[in-house]
């Protein structure tokens, strides 16, 4: 066959190139949101860090997306908050308990996104918490945490608590043994249980507008303008808000502070005025002190003590951002008398530190930290500051004291103490200097406030000079 009678298709084709072989499926990569959580789980466990801090600082490093932030956010609050009670379900699957801190961090996030992260399938919490342990280079931890994860996944619906009722309550909630006994003696098991179950992250914050700038028709308007759902609460000026993102240029011009409501009572239960000389004796970081001088309408002054220098920085930010010059901050121990304020103040607020008992819903790590020793020394060092507190206040002005516990040894009992000693003081109009909504709730001019109503735990007792000591 000659060139002429060759076919199209009889000719020469050219050779394709070879595909390139198909990769096997990788796995995936540990994802950069239980990244960030186990990072910021390690500073806690490992560097003692305070828990928000952590994950602040972590999340601004990972510079995760929305979705992923949220996932980190939860998954790692979860573990912070559920710490025993996942330490206990790996009990249950663990002849011994895992020494490795990487190890058992990794478990217990595993843990807890099988039981609690409905979003999450068994085999990818399993899958990636494995990936963790070879990320961390803990490759002979990989069939422990695989093995455990997966017979969990099994039979989570068949897992047994403590008979005991407060064992059980104590595993259930997470809660320190110690603790949860201390306060169902105290308090009783149906309020110590309500407390110990209550939930309190994901509900949002509470923000109060800047009343030098706007008041609170203004402000509703603001956050109607940003497109911020928002539900008035029944204390003044403060607003529930679910998300703020929109508005966060707003908050660094100083236009909105947050601010919880139990806070914003104690404020106003010294019921600040134009023209008063306040105390606010343990104030950092700044935000009753800051509400005060703006409810003075920047007239007078508001003097803010505090121990550490870094805390009377916080207090100094605050009112640079909100633009108060009413404010004066100062490193002073607030149980140390300053002789040249003695008998010059209309009021003085004691927010005094306490066991926080009444946040543990916001600030879950506290009761791993505490101790039972503290809650025998809190109360006398409250006394104390309250004791030297009360050289401030004019005849006839105001001292306040509150705590955010529902320790009743750090409440009440502080408080008798004092007027045992200061019998220049009576406890006086705390039901007229709070909103009509919380009357009801005082007692010898003392409130005290539960997670489970709604608020931070907390107290507060407002007492007035007499005209002269006896």
């Amino acid at each position: 066959m000659n060139e002429k009678e060759r076919r199209p298709y009889d000719r020469e084709r050219p050779a394709r190139p070879a595909r390139p072989a198909r990769p096997a499926p990788r796995k995936p990569g540990f994802t950069p949101g239980r990244m960030a959580c186990a990072q910021a789980l390690l500073d806690v466990e490992q560097g003692g860090a305070f828990a928000a801090q952590a994950l602040d600082q972590r999340l601004r490093q990972a510079a995760l997306d929305p979705q992923d932030r949220r996932f980190a956010t939860d998954l790692f609050y979860g573990v912070i908050e559920k710490r025993l009670l996942l330490d206990y379900i790996l009990s249950r699957y663990m002849q011994r308990p895992m020494d490795d801190t990487i190890g058992l961090l990794s478990l217990r996030m595993g843990v807890y996104q099988e039981l609690f992260m409905n979003s999450v399938p068994d085999f990818a919490a399993c899958n990636q918490q494995v990936e963790m342990m070879r990320l961390f280079k803990r490759d002979k931890l990989c069939g422990i945490v695989n093995g455990v994860l997966r017979s969990l996944s099994r039979d989570k619906d068949k897992l047994e608590y403590p008979s005991d009722p407060v064992e059980r309550l104590s595993v259930l909630s997470s809660t320190p043994l110690w603790l949860t006994r201390f306060l169902c003696e105290q308090r009783g098991m149906e309020r110590t249980e309500a407390l110990l179950k209550t939930g309190g992250r994901g509900g949002g914050l509470y923000i109060r507008p800047n009343l030098m700038r706007m008041d609170d028709i203004a402000f509703e308007d603001f956050l109607r303008s940003e497109g911020v759902a928002f539900e008035r609460t029944d204390v003044p000026h403060i607003y529930h808000v679910r998300e703020m993102r929109a508005a966060d240029p707003a908050f660094r011009r100083g236009d909105f502070s947050v601010l919880g409501q139990a806070s914003a009572l104690a404020a106003l239960a010294v019921q600040p005025k134009p023209g008063m000389q306040v105390l606010d004796a343990c104030a950092a970081p700044g935000g009753k002190t800051c509400l005060m001088a703006e409810l003075m309408q920047g007239t007078g002054r508001v003097h803010a003590f505090d121990l550490h220098e870094h805390r009377v920085g916080l207090i100094n930010a605050y009112v640079k951002r909100l633009g108060l010059d009413n404010v004066r901050p100062r490193i002073a121990d607030a149980r140390n008398v300053v002789e040249t304020l003695t008998q010059t103040m209309d009021a003085v607020l004691v927010d005094a530190p306490c066991s926080g008992l009444g946040v543990l819903h916001e600030k879950p790590d506290i009761k791993y930290r505490l101790q039972e020793e503290n809650l025998r020394e809190l109360p006398q060092t409250q006394l104390e500051i309250l004791l030297a507190c009360a050289e401030y206040p004019k005849p006839g002005g105001t001292l306040v004291y509150s705590t955010c516990t529902v320790n009743r040894e750090e409440n009440e009992d502080v408080v008798r103490a004092f007027l045992e000693r200061r019998r220049d003081y009576a406890l006086q109009g705390l039901s007229e200097a709070l909103p009509e909504a919380f009357r009801g709730q005082v007692k010898d001019s003392m409130l005290e406030l539960w997670p489970q109503d709604g608020t931070e735990g907390f107290f507060i007792a407002r007492m007035v000079r007499r005209d002269a000591r006896p």
